[in-house]
Parts: C-alpha cells; structure tokens; sequence
C-alpha cells in the first residue's frame, strides 16, 4: 500500500480501535438503508448526523437564528478569555519597577494564571458532562469578572497574583469546552468551519491583546488595561447569559442501518470500520425548563470522582502519553519564550518602547499562527483522503501526523534564527521574523497533536484532551520559574536553540509513532490494563 504505516500482523484492517473507512458508497450504504432517516432539508444527499429527535428542545432542531445567536456568544467568550493572558506583556518592565518585583516574579503571573486555566479545564469537561455546560461556564465568567475587577485594584504584587488565581480559574471553561458547545447544536457536516473559527477566536484574541493593551499602558497604565478587559467580559458574559441556554442533549444510540457519522464540505465521510453502524435518535434527556434557567438537572448519572480520575489512566496509553508530553512542552515553548520579549526587547542593547514591544509580541506570533490555522486544516485533510486511497480507502489517525513535519522544521528554524539574531543584536524586524516562524511551527504541532488524540480513541477524546491541558499547564507552570533567569545566565542563544532542539526532538517522535501507530493501538485495545481506557 505504500504509506508506510504499518498493518496489524493479520493484515486486517477491522478490529483496531481509531481505524475507519473514507469510501463514500460504504459510508452512505444503499437507499434500503437509508430510508427514514432525516437530511438536509436543502441538500437530500446529506444524512444528518447526529440525527435529530423530534424533540423541540433538541438543540439540534433550534431555529437558525437561534444557533447563530448561540455561537456568536462562544466566540465573544471565547476571546474576552483569551485577552487576559497576554494583557499586560509589553509591560513586564515597567510593572516590575512599580511593584517592586524581579523579572521571573512578572512572569508567574503568568505562569499561575496558566495552572489555573489547565485545572479549570481539566475539571470542566467532567462537571460540564454530568451537571452541564451552561451553569459551568457561567461560573466561570462570574470568576473571570471577579479576577479582572481584583486586578484592576491590586495593591502590591501579591494581590495582583491572587488576581491572576481567580482569573486563571475563570478563562479555562471556553478553552475546554468551545469544540463540545459545537458538537451540541450543530451538525457534523457544520461543526468544521464552526470549531475552527473557534479556534481563530481564541488565536486572534491572544496574538492582538498585546498590540492594544501596548497603547492602553502608555496611555493609562496597566490598571486601566485591566478595567478595559473587565468592561468587555460583562458584555459577554450578558450575552451569554442572554443566548445560550443547556446544550446538554442524551441520545441514546440504536442499531441500525446506517454509519454513525457521515461527514460533508470541509470534513470527510468516515465510518467505524469492522462494527456495526448506530443511529442517534432516541432521546434520554431531562425535561426542559425556561432557557434562560441556570440549572437543569444533572445530565448523566457517572461519579464525578471517576469522571476526573479516568483522564489519568487515559494518559497511560503510548499515544495519548506522548501527545500529552509533545503538546505540553510546544505550549510551554510558547509561554515561555513570549514571557521573555519585554526582557530583551526593552532592555538594552534593543530599549524599545512598550508600544514597539507589544508589536513585536504581537503582530509576529498572529501571522505565524493565523497562516497555520488557515493551512494545517486543509493540509491533514488532504493527506488523510490522499494517504486513505492509497490504504484501500481506510483512514488511520496517524496519517495527521505528518503536521509534525512542518511543526520541527519550522519551529527549529524560528527558535534557533531567534536565538542567534538576539546575541548579535541584529535589527528587531530580524528576530521578529523569527518568532513569526517559531508560531507557524508550533500551531501546527497544536493541530497534529489534538487531531492525533482525538482521533486515535475516539470514545476517550474529551478525556485526552483533558489530560493534556492540565499537564501542559503544570510544566508551563515549573518552567516559568526559572526561564528567565535561565536566559540571563546562559543567553539568548543557548536560551532559544535549546527550545528549538526540545520541539524539533519532540515532534521528530511522531515518525515511530506514524510507521507503528496502528500495532500500538492494537496493542493497547487488547491490553487487560489499558483496553477499558480505548472504549
């Protein structure tokens, strides 16, 4: 077949978990077949999927307006939480000064605000799946107003990090959830281009907040950045209030006919190979009260306990631990290199104003990462259709892995360009560049990563992807300590083209896991210890 994956020794393609078929006339089986079932009001070719109960309630039966008003209340959360983070980097400088603080301790502001949101997030898909999204993330605005408030009016440097506490805790519950609130009202031949402007929301939110906060400090201080923020995250969280009601819908899975999943547009048709397709039309759901009620009972009958414990033994998998340490470790590169551009940029021999700072920090990293978002999509899509007809049309998750080509040449080339551009001080639009190349690398490891571990057990995604936020936090959360002074002691140099050597020695793993991936898969499906976690 010539892809270079290899198969299980039986040569069957069936019985591993992650494997499915691309064949159209498979995935969409005879007419018989499909008879009964509910398409596209506009476009019969297309079986809805999930399949919608007759259920008004159902929140894939909600009127156009109606879902359109709901997603544009996740992509206004979406970014009112992605501003906090990066709010007040240009000014790492100066708020040192004014609080009497080093360098590092300006930095685990950051580095706490990122253990909180990974602890948010990791928790929030459990409590989201049995007490529902909606009372979850209103809390969690509620938190991020409260954080963004205390932070306005923080009086010594202590203070503004239990501010940062209560902030990381409220900006983790869209991170987490945006992809799930999706997959709840629309359907699945809808949710690509939905997820992924999702994912623009949250990218351009980060990349943009230092290009105006940049002026807001100079003009105002960083108090009044705070207070900018803190105005925008009411009107969201209103908003929310206001158009978002449970998207928590139970189905109950039946027998039939007919694949479980038929995907059109930007997503391709798959099917669960070797098992018999499902179709989602019961409904098992709680009764319905006002929309804009805060509780609607609990929407599955699991332990909370268990529901939190089992993302850990997910981790245990070979290809969920090593998706958990790549991604953690790419995040962290990127947390930590970005916490160091106020202490190069405006110290000397470069002493750039807090305004060309927060350019520098931000007009780089957006373009890097707005061209990886736009073309690591299209480019797994591709791959996966090319590489599957060469597979007599079976898709196997590790054909997303060749994102990881572009993520080590890229991010090497950026970290170790930045690092030597730096030491010989050359002009900032130089190492500028490079950051911009550092972004575009480390986005695609994002979306190879995600996809691989979505993909790879797909009955086990929301808790592998749990997992890897609260890991990548953690580090995040150790490195921060030390990276500066780090960079001070060994120099920018050593500093960054060890990073390079980290990320590029990271993701060049992909290449046993691409050639063995369906063998260790198999493996891990049969295994007595860790086959409950695939299913």
């Amino acid at each position: 077949m010539g892809i270079g994956i290899l198969q299980p020794r039986d040569g069957s393609h069936t019985p591993v978990t992650g494997t499915k078929l691309f064949d159209e006339v498979s995935s969409l089986g005879t007419d018989e077949e499909a008879v009964g079932l509910k398409r596209h009001p506009k476009h019969h070719d297309i079986i809805l999927q999930p399949q919608p109960s007759d259920d008004p309630d159902d929140p894939l039966n909600w009127s156009r307006l109606r879902k359109e008003l709901f997603f544009a209340s996740i992509i206004l959360c979406t970014s009112a939480m992605g501003v906090v983070g990066p709010l007040f980097i240009p000014a790492f400088s100066s708020m040192a000064v004014e609080l009497d603080a080093s360098i590092a301790g300006i930095a685990q502001l950051n580095g706490i605000l990122v253990m909180m949101l990974g602890i948010t997030s990791f928790v929030g898909i459990a409590f989201g799946r049995i007490f529902g999204k909606r009372p979850f993330l209103l809390l969690t605005l509620l938190l991020e107003i409260a954080g963004l408030a205390w932070g306005a009016n923080a009086w010594s440097y202590w203070s503004l990090y239990g501010a940062r506490v209560v902030q990381g805790l409220g900006i983790g519950g869209f991170a987490c959830m945006g992809n799930a609130l999706v997959a709840d009202v629309f359907f699945l031949h809808e949710q690509g281009t939905r997820i992924a402007l999702w994912q623009l929301a949250w990218v351009v939110s980060v990349n943009v907040t230092p290009l105006i906060s940049a002026r807001i400090i100079t003009a105002a201080g960083w108090r009044n950045a705070f207070y900018a923020v803190l105005g925008f995250a009411c009107f969201c969280a209103i908003f929310f209030f206001l158009a978002a009601p449970e998207s928590t819908f139970i189905r109950r899975e039946i027998s039939g006919g007919m694949p479980s999943a038929t995907e059109h547009a930007s997503n391709s048709k798959e099917e669960v190979a070797g098992t018999t397709p499902t179709v989602i039309s019961e409904v098992g759901a709680p009764g319905r009260r006002n929309p804009l009620s805060v509780w609607n009972g609990l929407m599955a009958d699991e332990s909370v306990w268990m529901a939190i414990a089992r993302p850990f033994a997910v981790a245990l998998t070979p290809p969920i631990f090593w998706c958990m340490i790549t991604y953690g470790l790419l995040f962290s590169c990127t947390i930590i290199v970005g916490a160091t551009y106020s202490q190069i940029f405006a110290a000397p021999p470069y002493s750039l104003d807090t305004n060309t700072v927060g350019n520098i920090s931000g007009l780089g990293p957006l373009l890097g990462s707005l061209i990886a978002l736009l073309s690591s999509g299209p480019i797994a899509d591709f791959t996966a259709r090319a590489l599957s007809r060469r597979n007599d049309g079976y898709f196997e998750p590790e054909m997303y892995l060749v994102l990881m080509v572009p993520c080590s040449v890229f991010s090497l080339v950026g970290l170790v360009g930045w690092g030597v551009s730096v030491d010989r001080v050359d002009p900032s639009i130089v190492p500028a560049a490079m950051i911009a190349l550092t972004t575009l690398g480390l986005s695609f490891g994002f979306a190879g990563t995600i996809l691989y571990s979505s993909a790879v057990f797909p009955a086990r995604q929301g808790d592998s992807f749990g997992i890897m936020m609260l890991f990548k936090s953690a580090i995040t959360f150790g490195f921060l300590y030390f990276s500066t002074d780090w960079l001070v002691e060994r120099g920018p140099k050593s500093f960054f083209c060890t990073w390079g050597g980290v990320c590029c020695g990271v993701s060049l793993l992909a290449l046993p896991f691409y050639v063995y991936g369906k063998r260790i898969r198999e493996w891990t499906s049969q295994s007595a210890l860790l086959g409950w976690t695939t299913r």
